[in-house]
């Protein structure tokens, strides 16, 4: 156990509400580097503020008396020297309100040192208030504790303050190198702190300390204490509010003034973060004990274990507590961590506290006491208590684990047993498509037959009005790749590219306001996300104002030859990460075969072709009419009917092999410009070949009056709004 470094110097004393404190937080931040700090919203719950305060915030003194009369307490005179009295705390209560003045008293008398929970005790009271766990028992309270073991709650160090205006507690720091804390009822104080690293400044050779206050420094400070000024100049000064409590680490000096009339409760509290510096505290003060005994005088003891045994009843004498006290104060709390462990508390916390237990442990048992048989076996408890939840927490794990395996294999049957289903189902489906197949070759030949019959011409003839019909048709099947340029305002197509640059920010997949991917996502620490199936990102107002804008709706609707069309409430919007890319595919694989049904592929930014831009629309000009393209992928008509799930024809345009004449096209797209192609295009986009996200939408559109396509999940069908720009 190393001594505890202490954090470099200090400025202020900070602030800190204790619904934002955890129990390691106030560990690491404040005990062990030895920071002051104002703990905030824990005596606003307490029945002591409730009780002890008037509606207008001053102290309510007639309620302290009716609670605690004829109670003996120490009350001090702050202008005499701070000479102690003993006085019914209840006329002390009446003195302070100015109700029952006291003749030969002095103006400035402070109630201190009252022992408040014995006090409650002895009259069957309820304790009016509960520190958090981290100030107190049984982890972090190894003082109290002990005392409350060793004294039956009569002797501990849970005081309460009461002071008018202008009392002080003189220079000092806690006793036994304790940490301190101060919660103020009602009143404010004022706190002047010295750091650690000033306090030979403070003090002569004796461990005599002095105020730093310019106003209240000793005649001929300036022999006796020359560098004085130099630790005024470290201080810290603060003013404690009611409802505040006051965090004093240990061995830090500090002088506390009632700027008006207070109620406070202090505790002072040995625990895991500064149980070296009350150990070395210790140390010093044995060897104190034992330098005096010199020559003769320690020659009178017939052995050294008699000469340690009463150097111990000196040292306690002295300071309060001795080696052979620490060990049994150690056992104490080692007894309680053992329960803690005991009882299953998997926490950092008590994890923590009991390894810096056993390393505080392994110092006391330096020294051979009557006290250390004691402390081993608290510690042979500490490890039994220990090894037995370890023991726990893997039995537990090795269970949850087979009750997951147990879920996986109850799962894995389930799936096997659905892939069965669809197994046995494609089975069936070929079937009938082979027998589908048989009679559409028999309907032929007997169609091959009866044409011999018909009268010349007769074939040839239909009506007028279903001859336009079919040419309609024929136009719409014609569209191979129509790229309109600026069809949408370049502002709109911005806005929405930001919003969605914040959207990827926001996952940590981007730096800065461009696309260019973080270092994280590059380098597979963070996955680059998907915005295929986020459908809060396709409703944002920016995004959707360019994929269902008017002119989107004009564009299609002149195309499709039609007074009003509809569009996919879904979008199939993309962010394509580098290397990303979409295999060779035809449309109707995934929203159905239609003449009528039209995609608009739009770009939101600059897309441009080329080997390390990022990943550009291409298309096999003609491919929907081509008749070898039209024959080689007639069945094409749902995803995953070529065995690939996702729908395409090949894993890249390279391996996808064309008919002869047939070839890859490409161009330059800006923000605005949009392209439309119908179901049957054979298309796919080029490898992003940057650092950056490409983003795009498909959009499908048709008339209002077309059915929407059978088995293809696009959500609702949505007409242009009135107000859409």
């Amino acid at each position: 156990m190393e001594p505890v470094e202490r954090v470099e110097r200090v400025e202020r004393v900070e602030r800190v509400s204790a619904q934002q404190l955890s129990p390691q937080r106030f560990i690491d931040d404040f005990a062990v580097p030895g920071r002051p700090v104002i703990l905030q919203d824990i005596v606003p719950s307490w029945a002591a503020f409730s009780r002890w305060r008037r509606e207008d915030g001053e102290p309510a003194l007639t309620t302290m008396v009716e609670d605690f009369a004829d109670v003996k307490g120490p009350v001090v005179d702050c202008e005499d020297d701070f000479k102690v009295q003993e006085w019914d705390v209840g006329e002390f209560f009446h003195w302070a309100a100015g109700t029952v003045p006291e003749e030969g008293c002095g103006t400035r008398l402070y109630l201190k040192d009252w022992h408040l929970v014995h006090a409650c005790q002895a009259l069957g009271k309820e304790v009016p208030y509960a520190a958090p766990g981290y100030l107190a028992a049984p982890l972090h309270d190894w003082l109290n504790l002990y005392l409350d073991k060793v004294a039956s709650g009569k002797d501990d160090y849970r005081f309460c303050y009461v002071g008018v205006r202008g009392t002080w507690t003189p220079l000092h720091h806690d006793v036994l190198f304790s940490h301190s804390w101060s919660a103020n009822i009602c009143g404010q104080k004022r706190w002047f702190f010295y750091p650690p690293d000033v306090s030979e400044l403070l003090a002569d050779g004796r461990g005599n300390a002095v105020s730093a206050q310019p106003s209240r420094r000793q005649q001929g400070w300036e022999q006796r204490f020359p560098q004085l000024e130099v630790a005024w100049e470290r201080r810290l000064e603060v003013m404690q509010e009611p409802g505040e409590v006051m965090f004093v680490p240990s061995g830090w000096y500090h002088e506390v003034e009632n700027v008006s009339l207070a109620i406070s409760i202090n505790h002072n509290w040995l625990n895991a973060t500064n149980a070296m510096a009350v150990w070395q505290f210790l140390q010093r003060e044995l060897e104190a004990v034992m330098a005096k005994m010199i020559g003769d005088e320690r020659e009178t003891f017939d052995s050294q274990e008699e000469f340690l045994n009463h150097c111990y009843v000196v040292m306690k004498a002295d300071c309060g507590l001795d080696i052979p006290c620490w060990q049994k104060l150690l056992a104490t709390a080692a007894d309680e961590v053992a329960r803690c462990l005991a009882e299953e508390a998997d926490t950092w916390e008590v994890d923590w506290v009991a390894k810096m237990l056993c390393d505080a442990a392994e110092h006391a048992l330096q020294h051979e006491t009557l006290s250390a048989p004691e402390l081993r076996e608290a510690l042979r408890g500490v490890a039994k208590a220990k090894e037995q939840r370890d023991q726990d927490r893997v039995r537990a794990t090795a269970e949850a684990l087979e009750e997951i395996a147990r879920d996986y294999e109850q799962r894995l049957a389930q799936h096997e047993a659905v892939l069965l289903e669809q197994h046995a189902k494609e089975k069936e489906l070929e079937a009938r498509r082979h027998s589908l197949q048989k009679r559409r070759a028999a309907l032929l030949a007997r169609c091959r037959l009866l044409e011999p019959m018909l009268q010349p011409g007769m074939a040839q003839k239909r009506p007028a009005a279903r001859a336009r019909a079919a040419h309609g048709v024929a136009g719409i099947a014609g569209i191979e790749v129509v790229v309109l340029r600026q069809l949408l305002p370049k502002s709109s197509v911005q806005r929405a590219r930001s919003r969605l640059l914040a959207v990827l920010r926001e996952a940590g997949a981007t730096t800065g306001a461009g696309t260019q991917l973080a270092p994280e996502c590059l380098a597979g620490e963070v996955p680059a996300p998907s915005l295929l199936r986020r459908l809060d990102v396709q409703a944002l107002p920016e995004v959707r104002n360019v994929l269902e804008h008017r002119a989107l709706f004009d564009a299609t609707a002149r195309l499709l030859e039609v007074q009003e069309v509809v569009t996919t409430a879904y979008k199939w919007l993309r962010a394509v990460p580098p290397e990303a890319f979409t295999g060779p595919h035809m449309d109707r694989a995934y929203v159905g075969a239609s003449q009528r049904r039209l995609t608009a592929w739009v770009p939101l930014g600059p897309v441009r072709c080329g080997q390390n831009e990022l990943g550009a629309l291409c298309w096999v000009p003609g491919s929907h009419k081509e008749p070898a393209v039209v024959e080689r992928f007639r069945d094409y008509q749902s995803a995953g009917s070529d065995g690939e799930r996702s729908g395409w024809l090949a894993p890249d345009p390279g391996a996808l092999q064309l008919p002869p004449g047939c070839e890859w096209s490409s161009a330059h797209f800006a923000a605005g410009d949009v392209a439309i192609f119908g179901m049957d295009l054979l298309h796919t986009t080029l490898p992003n070949g940057s650092k950056a996200f490409r983003l795009s939408c498909d959009t499908r559109w048709q008339p209002i009056e077309e059915p929407p396509p059978e088995g293809v999940v696009t959500g609702p069908w949505r007409a242009q709004p009135a107000n859409r720009p």
